[in-house]
């Protein structure tokens, strides 16, 4: 019981250590993907060491449990923000799965989230003509889309005029921008619908240096910024905390306090397992932000309210 005991915290402690890596190795970019699961391991090994009475080793398997605790209380630590006569931005992202998720279902959350702005990804030529059909261009008439076979299309959807609208031909599966216009008083937010490779089953070289490009690109716009979309990556990822870093930018649900917002997969048996969704905003405070379920595609999406200062 003892060397199990043992064996179990210093898996726990290996297993939470993986949030911290940087080398390059899918070896610690998958396992990190599943850290707030190391508290399982390192519980049971405090568990078994107290049961044989090793004092040292108790000690050690607590505090290996409030270790890798720790690093999930900042998800529970914010809280929603906005700054004064701020103006609401609804955001609705989703993955569709290879263009797989349900048109009308899909529209029909959006209408019903009050959503402002729909940020998709994997959304394939004739995902496009379903979601036509269901009535994404009565709800939301402005749109800037980059259609694509399997997991390479995105779109932008807005129930407000889009500016400025570009395509991010650079991305490995697609990017695609645009300012919203939100009338007089209020800067014009530039939004994103973006999709970064993931680390695993691809190299995660192209994970990696795709976040890395993230900051640059914003680097020379002082404009209020969101981001939405499937970033393969959870605040687990030390690249993905470094590209929030060096970019100025904020997890919505972190800093709502939102918690642990898994959302994939969603379509087994059992609940989403992993939080690589995600709204980012820059210049802009959330107040706001929830899950939810759209049938037909493994994502779970992201609804975040996001407070765009008056000018």
């Amino acid at each position: 019981m003892r060397s199990l005991g043992w064996l179990a915290t210093l898996t726990g402690l290996a297993w939470g250590a993986t949030r911290y890596g940087n080398s390059g190795n899918q070896l610690v970019a998958v396992p990190a993907a599943f850290v707030p699961f190391a508290i399982v391991p390192a519980v049971v090994g405090a568990g078994l060491l107290a049961g044989v009475r090793s004092r040292w080793g108790t000690a050690a398997g607590v505090l290996v449990v409030l270790l890798v605790g720790a690093t999930q209380v900042p998800l529970y630590a914010g809280s929603p923000s906005g700054p004064v006569n701020a103006r609401p931005l609804t955001v609705l992202t989703l993955n569709m799965e290879f263009g797989l998720a349900d048109a009308n279902a899909l529209v029909a959350a959006a209408v019903h989230e009050g959503a402002d702005v729909v940020a998709l990804e994997e959304m394939t030529p004739e995902a496009l003509d379903r979601l036509n059909a269901a009535g994404m261009a009565g709800a939301f008439p402005y749109s800037i889309v980059a259609p694509g076979a399997g997991a390479g299309g995105v779109g932008l959807f807005s129930r407000h005029p889009l500016l400025g609208a570009g395509t991010a031909h650079e991305w490995v599966l697609g990017a695609v921008s645009a300012s919203v216009d939100l009338g007089a008083g209020y800067p014009a937010p530039r939004v994103f619908a973006v999709h970064v490779p993931a680390p695993w089953p691809q190299h995660d070289g192209k994970w990696r240096a795709q976040l890395a490009s993230i900051p640059p690109l914003l680097s020379a716009d002082r404009r209020p910024v969101v981001m939405a979309g499937d970033f393969n990556s959870t605040m687990d990822h030390e690249p993905f905390r470094a590209m929030l870093r060096d970019g100025g930018l904020s997890d919505a649900a972190t800093s709502t306090g939102a918690g642990w917002l898994r959302t994939f997969p969603a379509d087994r048996a059992f609940p989403p397992l992993i939080a690589i969704d995600h709204v980012l905003t820059r210049g802009a405070g959330a107040s706001e932000v929830h899950t939810v379920t759209v049938h037909g595609t493994d994502h779970r999406g992201i609804v975040a309210v996001v407070q765009v200062p008056h000018q």
